[in-house]
């Protein structure tokens, strides 16, 4: 084994410099300690060292280039058993179809991003290769999925780069130590592959030489690999194929499909062994996630039939992100503010649907709180950062009550720039009613151009509760409403309201609601939600 000893790199700082890279020592241990591990692994034909190939031959059993892996994803842990707080040594969540668990994990998959909010920024996923053939490599693009989002670049590492990153590989995997493989001894040869190009050339190491390509614009992309001189046994010739691409995504698509699975990017290359005959192929692909900076973990709450009688309900909600927290690079997950909207979109003040409290789940328990946010949505959870929030739901406020009829509320939850609403809805009986027990008024359909009259029959409990319209409060304010005593029914009040629809005010879907007052008392209201349709 060589003695030799690389020149220190250095940014200006030295010690500063490698505490930089310790940062994410982890992510490019991962991806060194993987592709050291595949390369020493890769399954071989046993008669390949017999069918070894020549310059300028075309036989031969060794395929243009050997890539170690060829899918990027975010692979879910299982976090339920012993490994709930070892998310990077759990098996994977996703059990095959005979039912089998599997270890053969990607320590690279296990950390990757997985999930992404919509932005210009460039993501990156590398796909590390071995060419061990002695002739160059030509490596061409040949199709992929999406091509104005998407470009890929190579570069062929230098010798002496794989040279000194294998042999600190083999002695991080010398047992001197709890953990040693993850040490600071790895963040040499990792600063000598990934260190700022500047800092390399001070130090008097080779860059990485990358040959970058747009998809969009370079639709048959070319790229080179060196040829392999592997004559010490410690210098393969290894490169890496990182493809890039941006993710998309409306904000109003986002909002009403929460962590959409997008179509994963793939693309396809083909591979020649430069004189040779001889030619392969290569499909890769990246699956990922677009979500929002914060999501719900529901967004509807059913409080069910009230009464007059009914208590106080409390609910909690979680907010959570997949994408935010702390070291995050879209920031860290601000704390939830919470707004009360009526179903007309004003803000709710009469206490009746309150948020009472705010808590940010303590990152100790982020782990348990994905759990739990899995077995709730009953899909695969990344949790990053979290807050519960508490609604409380109250049918009486001191001497109000909360309005007979339909509930319909929307709280809206805002972190920063991103907006989430949640739906309470339910239903408040009391003393008023509509004869047919319906929660509302259907218009039935009708000529715009003619307008419409419909009247429907109210019931109270008691002969002699006393109605009044809230004209003000009702709409669509261009409707006319009128609300006549009549003889009581069977022990019942009975009032009739009349809806005229002036001709040629409503075109399409008619929307709105209806006010009444129960006069004396506490003087609750009642608002019946009205609906129709108008056509031309």
């Amino acid at each position: 084994m060589s003695n030799e000893v690389p020149s220190p790199i250095t940014e200006g700082g030295g010690s500063k410099s490698l505490l930089k890279l310790a940062v994410p020592l982890l992510a490019l241990f991962g991806v060194v300690f993987g592709v050291v591990f595949l390369s020493q692994n890769a399954p071989k034909d046993p008669d390949a060292e017999n069918k070894a190939v020549k310059p300028g031959e075309g036989g031969g059993a060794e395929p243009p280039l050997r890539f170690f892996t060829s899918a990027r994803a975010w692979d879910h842990p299982d976090l339920n058993g012993p490994y709930r707080d070892l998310p990077l040594l759990a098996p994977s969540a996703m059990v095959p179809e005979d039912g089998s668990r599997t270890w053969a994990w990607s320590l690279q998959d296990r950390i990757a991003q997985g999930v992404y909010e919509p932005s210009p920024d460039v993501r990156r996923a590398p796909f590390w290769f071995e060419n061990r053939n002695p002739n160059s490599v030509t490596v061409q693009l040949k199709g992929v999925s999406c091509s104005s989002c998407s470009g890929g670049r190579l570069a062929a590492l230098p010798a002496e780069a794989t040279k000194h990153l294998l042999q600190h590989a083999a002695l991080a995997a010398i047992p001197t130590g709890t953990l040693s493989g993850f040490s600071v001894g790895m963040i040499e040869p990792a600063a000598g592959l990934f260190a700022e190009p500047a800092a390399l050339q001070r130090a008097g190491r080779k860059t990485l030489e990358w040959t970058e390509y747009k998809f969009e614009h370079h639709p048959n992309a070319k790229f080179n690999v060196p040829a392999a001189n592997n004559t010490d046994g410690w210098s393969p010739q290894w490169g890496i194929l990182e493809l890039t691409f941006t993710v998309g995504g409306k904000g109003a698509d986002l909002l009403s499909n929460p962590g959409t699975q997008v179509k994963p990017l793939r693309a396809a290359f083909a591979t020649q062994v430069d004189g040779t005959s001889r030619a392969g192929g290569n499909e890769f692909m990246i699956a990922y996630e677009v979500a929002p900076g914060c999501e719900l973990s529901r967004a509807t709450i059913d409080v069910g039939k009230l009464d007059q009688l009914s208590g106080d309900q409390t609910h909690k909600i979680l907010v959570f992100s997949s994408t935010r927290g702390p070291g995050s690079e879209f920031g860290d997950l601000t704390v939830p503010a919470c707004l009360v909207q009526t179903a007309t979109g004003t803000t709710d003040t009469g206490g009746f649907f309150e948020v009472t409290k705010v808590e940010r789940v303590p990152d100790t328990e982020l782990v348990s709180t994905a759990v739990w946010l899995e077995a709730e949505r009953k899909r695969p959870a990344r949790v990053r950062a979290a807050y519960w929030i508490t609604l409380v739901v109250r049918p009486k406020v001191g001497d109000k009550r909360m309005e007979i009829g339909a509930i319909d509320r929307t709280v809206a939850v805002s972190t920063g720039a991103v907006v989430q609403q949640l739906k309470v809805t339910g239903m408040l009986k009391g003393v008023v009613r509509l004869d047919d027990d319906r929660t509302d008024v259907a218009l039935q359909t009708f000529k715009g151009g003619e307008g419409t009259v419909q009247k429907v029959t109210i019931l109270t409990e008691k002969t002699d509760t006393q109605l009044a319209l809230v004209d003000e409060e009702c709409s669509p304010r261009f409707y006319q409403y009128e609300l006549t005593k009549q003889p009581n029914r069977g022990g019942l009040g009975c009032y009739e309201l009349k809806i005229t629809v002036p001709k040629g005010k409503q075109y399409g879907n008619a929307k709105g609601d209806i006010v009444l007052e129960i006069k004396g008392g506490s003087g609750q209201r009642v608002r019946i939600p009205i609906r129709g349709s108008a056509t031309f």
